[in-house]
């Protein structure tokens, strides 16, 4: 498990996308957070390769009513998606890709109806698409963001034995 700056503290999870998304080892480390900080928020994270585009597109599994990520999103335009067939972008996204609300956005293999425009007001350049929390969609990395001191995160032990790095962000 790996700590990252975002939120107050959020450990990054990687692992090989099993289990919907989710191996074995990052299953544990999410339940084990839960016992050990109470309250907390997952994020996940798939990327996609499109030909022609340096960097991925990145596909973000979020809550947007979260505990602790609720700031990181913002709707813009439309509604959040609650369905697997449904998605929000980001306005890069939007405009890259040439997308509007009712529009179809299928780079990662599925194709999902865009329904909102969103944007993380903690990071106006960061460009992705969001879909529902409660699909089980294929993800390279989770986050899972705490609310707790920098001793205390540090104290944490996942039980997947990941790498793990310390920091925080109040």
């Amino acid at each position: 498990i790996q700590v990252d700056a975002t939120g107050d503290s959020a450990f990054t999870i990687s692992g090989e996308p099993t289990d919907g998304g989710r191996s074995q080892a990052a299953v544990a480390d999410i339940a084990a957070a839960r016992d050990w900080f109470g309250t907390i928020d997952v994020i996940g994270q798939r990327f996609v390769s499109v030909p022609g585009r340096f960097q991925p597109v990145e596909y973000r599994v979020q809550d947007p009513s979260g505990a602790y990520g609720g700031p990181m999103i913002d709707l813009l335009e439309g509604s959040y998606p609650v369905a697997a067939a449904e998605v929000a972008v980001t306005d890069g996204t939007a405009a890259e890709f040439d997308l509007a609300i009712g529009a179809t956005l299928s780079l990662d293999g599925t194709p999902r109806t865009v329904v909102g425009i969103v944007e993380n007001p903690r990071d106006l350049g960061e460009e992705f698409a969001l879909v529902a929390p409660a699909v089980a969609t294929e993800v390279d990395s989770i986050t899972i963001l705490v609310d707790a001191d920098e001793e205390r995160a540090n104290a944490f032990r996942p039980p997947g034995g990941g790498l793990r790095t310390g920091g925080s962000k109040g």
